[in-house]
Formats: structure tokens, C-alpha cells, sequence
């Protein structure tokens, strides 16, 4: 497994999908500049290696405790590569579990034999995010639950229970063809206008499920669909209905005008 670089930080997609605020971007750049002058001034390999712990250390104080377990799962993992040669799907899948020190769960398995071979090294996390843009077209999807890696049929849809749910901050530890669960928040935003915009952005086995009394929309589908889909959330302009609490009825009396019409007039 590769040692983590803390200074990968300065990639725009490392810092975006670690959601780093203004301020910790900023602190960020300075503690390159100050990583960079010591390595230039340390004159021998135990001045740079003092230089890159120091620094270490303080990218680890810079990221709060789930930044940290993120960046750490994004470039920690061992790196696989692929050699197969008409391997029936079991052994490819026991393979892989084991790679990724997961158990593996399957009833039935996929149908065929798998043939494939890249000189390119994949982590733990692409290499089962490539089988399962194979397996999509079976058919079938493995799925990552705890100390599990279950392959799941999908011929009835997503089985309830056995996707993970997972916060929105963790979609960038998964793979773009992996099925889990999110809550994304609404935030004054109406659970009906919500449904509608994300229902169209959905892929085959997609669920949606608005709710409102925590004013959360509840998604499952795959990590590519629901990036799109809580990036669309986020452009959805906030309800004053929704931010001013549930309607309240209220009764007006009226003295002076005819109802009716007074009623079509509100109408209009």
C-alpha cells in the first residue's frame, strides 16, 4: 500500500472532495510553501525526511477527524491489477474480496466467465468499481457493507436493507458504479419540488424518497448518479414556504364585500 502524501492536498479535486473550508485551503497553501522550503534547505535525506514528518503532522492537525479518514481511504489502499483469462465469476469475486480484506457474500452468481487484463495498478475501491460496470450489464452489483462484499442480483431492484447508507461527504471514497444510500438535506427547500427535480436523474434501480419531517430527501443509487443529483439539489433555490414552518389556517371574517367574490379575487 502506498504511503499517504499529505501534499496531494493541493489538488482542487483532492480539496473538493474533502469539502476543506476557505480558511483550511488557506492554511493549506501556507504549510506547502513551508513543506517546500524546508525540503529545499535540508541538506542530507534525514533533514527531508524530518522535514516531510513535521509537515505531516501538521496537514493531520489542519483536517478535522472525517477529512482525515477520507483522505486516508482515497490514496491508502493496496493496488490490484488485472489478469484474467476466461475466470469464472466466483473466483474473480473470491479474488478480489480477499484483495480488499472483505468477506464475501453471494447466493447467486453472476452467469459467464470474466476475461480482462490491464498493466494499469487500480486501488481496492476501482478495481471493484470496474467489475461492477461489467456486472451492471448482468444484471448483478457488489456492494460494500461493513466487513462485506456482497454480490446482489438485481433482477427484482435494490434489495431493501442491504444497500449502506452512507453521509454525503463519504461519496468520495466510493466507486462511480456503486450502489449506496444517502440523506441529503433539504434545507428550505420543498420535499415535492425536490422529488421532481431529482426523479429525471435517476438511473434503473434508483429510489427517491422525500422526508419532509426531518426535511431530508432519502436517495439510493449509484455514487455517479447521486454526485449529479446533490449537485442539482444544491441549485435548487430555497422555499419561504418551506423555511416559514408547516401552512397555518386562519380564518378571516368578511363584513363588508361578498365572499365569493372576494374568494375569486384571492384566487387570481
Amino acid at each position: 500500500a502506498p504511503a499517504v502524501d499529505f501534499a496531494r492536498l493541493a489538488d482542487p479535486g483532492i480539496a473538493a472532495a474533502l469539502n476543506l473550508s476557505v480558511e483550511q485551503t488557506g492554511q493549506m497553501r501556507q504549510l506547502l510553501e513551508q513543506r517546500q522550503a524546508a525540503l529545499t534547505a535540508a541538506t542530507d535525506e534525514a533533514g527531508r525526511a524530518t522535514a516531510v514528518q513535521q509537515s505531516d503532522a501538521a496537514f493531520r492537525s489542519l483536517l478535522t477527524e472525517d477529512q482525515q479518514r477520507l483522505f486516508v481511504a482515497l490514496f491508502s489502499e493496496k493496488q490490484l491489477r488485472f489478469n484474467f483469462r476466461a475466470q469464472k465469476w466466483p473466483e474473480v469475486l473470491d479474488w478480489v474480496a480477499r484483495e480488499a480484506d472483505l468477506s464475501l457474500v453471494m447466493e447467486t452468481p453472476p452467469p459467464g466467465v470474466f476475461s480482462y487484463s490491464d498493466s494499469k495498478n487500480y486501488s481496492t475501491t476501482a478495481a471493484i468499481d470496474l467489475l461492477n460496470g461489467w456486472l451492471l450489464t448482468k444484471g448483478f452489483t457488489l456492494v460494500r457493507r461493513e466487513r462485506m462484499l456482497m454480490c446482489l442480483d438485481l433482477k427484482s431492484g435494490l434489495p431493501e436493507g442491504a444497500i449502506p447508507r452512507i453521509p454525503p461527504a463519504e461519496l468520495a471514497t466510493r466507486g462511480r458504479f456503486e450502489f449506496v444510500t444517502v440523506l441529503f438535506p433539504l434545507e428550505n427547500r420543498l420535499p415535492e419540488t425536490a422529488v421532481t427535480e431529482v426523479q429525471p436523474l435517476l438511473g434503473t434501480y434508483g429510489k427517491v424518497k422525500a422526508l419532509p419531517q426531518t426535511s431530508q430527501l432519502m436517495v439510493s443509487d449509484t455514487v455517479a448518479n447521486l454526485r449529479l443529483i446533490e449537485g442539482v439539489l444544491g441549485r435548487i433555490p430555497a422555499s419561504a414556504a418551506a423555511a416559514s414552518g408547516p401552512p397555518e389556517l386562519i380564518v378571516y371574517p368578511v363584513t363588508h364585500a361578498n365572499p365569493e367574490q372576494a374568494a375569486t379575487v384571492l384566487k387570481q
